[in-house]
């Protein structure tokens, strides 16, 4: 006499997914928004992204020059809104030429079950 499986399917812990991509300049706050989820049961998950950076110089002192990274973070801030916020460059110390890189990031919002 043989033997009958009956599998069933897991039930995923999961129940949205949503993915958000924001580029931002440094010392900003952005906001974007999201189909509502439960603040209790959500999480938001950094999928990777890239550090902004800041260079300057001072065209009347030789070799007065400066590389800086600022970060990029990002959080829950309401059932229907992710907030990303990054850091301010530090201080010149007086040079006069910028260039800046805008910091990216990619994150996750998961809402479990």
């Amino acid at each position: 006499m043989g033997r009958s499986l009956n599998p069933q399917p897991a039930g995923s812990p999961v129940d949205s997914i949503q993915t958000i991509a924001k580029e931002i300049s440094f010392n900003t706050t952005s906001n974007s928004s999201i189909t509502a989820v439960d603040t209790a049961k959500t999480v938001v998950i950094s999928a990777g992204g890239m550090l902004g950076s800041t260079m300057s110089a001072n065209a009347n002192v030789r070799g007065r020059t400066e590389a800086n990274a600022f970060g990029i973070g990002a959080h829950l801030s309401s059932s229907t809104n992710v907030q990303f916020v990054t850091s301010n460059r530090p201080d010149s110390g007086g040079n006069t030429l910028y260039s800046t890189r805008n910091a990216y990031i990619n994150v996750f919002v998961l809402e479990y079950a």
